[in-house]
């Protein structure tokens, strides 16, 4: 699957509108009803519609607008695959090496609140590594989301395993890692080499600003910053 039918997911209001369309529903109804601006209610049931998640419903005569009704009622993101599951679709998969970082399937809801977790987390830092990268930012913030949701698979204790921490707070714990962790995380979720780069920065950026100049021995490691889950979620 493109990296497009994932990151949709993640732009605000889709999770709204596939949760409101389990019955079938016009742009101007989910607009009204979940309060948002009817361009951008257009945009999303586009974008949905274009990744499948989505469907166009036949008006009858008494219906007097193009409706749309949701394609399953659950969808999981499975991040060791890389492809979408659900009970009434079924997606094309692909051989992934099991061997590198351990990932069980996440919901859809932990996916989106992941992609809420860095960008609040990351900030201006995401503009200003995206500003300069081959991709877009949502495309950065995506491959930072997989890249959390892999490290909270391996916790701290994985994570110590191979590198050293270098700071840690109620709200984060920073690292440098060894053994090629962005490698591997590239290979996993079939990252091309500009996404892992651009992540990699990010990560790199925000450690060098708060434990210092990297040091020489440190520069081949790995930069990786496990944020700490907001309470309540």
């Amino acid at each position: 699957m493109s990296t497009e039918a994932v990151e949709v997911l993640g732009r605000k209001y889709s999770v709204d509108i596939l949760r409101a369309a389990k019955e079938p529903r016009s742009v101007s109804w989910l607009s009204q009803e979940l309060d948002i601006p009817i361009a951008t209610c257009y945009r999303r049931v586009k974008e949905l519609s274009e990744n499948m998640y989505l469907e166009e419903v036949t008006a009858d005569e008494s219906r007097d607008r193009t409706q749309y009704c949701r394609t399953a009622d659950s969808i999981e993101l499975n991040l060791a695959s890389d492809v979408l599951l659900s009970g009434s679709r079924s997606w094309e998969t692909r051989e992934v090496p099991r061997d590198t970082i351990p990932l069980d399937s996440v919901t859809l809801d932990e996916f989106s609140q992941t992609i809420d977790t860095v960008e609040d987390y990351f900030g201006s830092l995401i503009d200003d590594v995206a500003v300069h990268a081959s991709i877009s930012r949502r495309q950065l913030v995506a491959v930072l989301a997989r890249a959390q949701l892999s490290g909270r698979q391996l916790d701290t204790a994985g994570l110590t395993d191979n590198g050293d921490i270098v700071h840690q707070s109620n709200d984060e714990t920073l690292f440098w890692l060894d053994g090629g962790f962005w490698t591997d995380l590239g290979g996993l979720h079939y990252l091309s080499p500009d996404e892992g780069r651009a992540a990699r920065e990010v990560h790199r950026r925000l450690i060098e600003a708060v434990a210092g100049d990297v040091a020489d021995y440190n520069r081949e490691r790995d930069p990786f910053i496990l944020i700490n889950e907001p309470s309540g979620r």
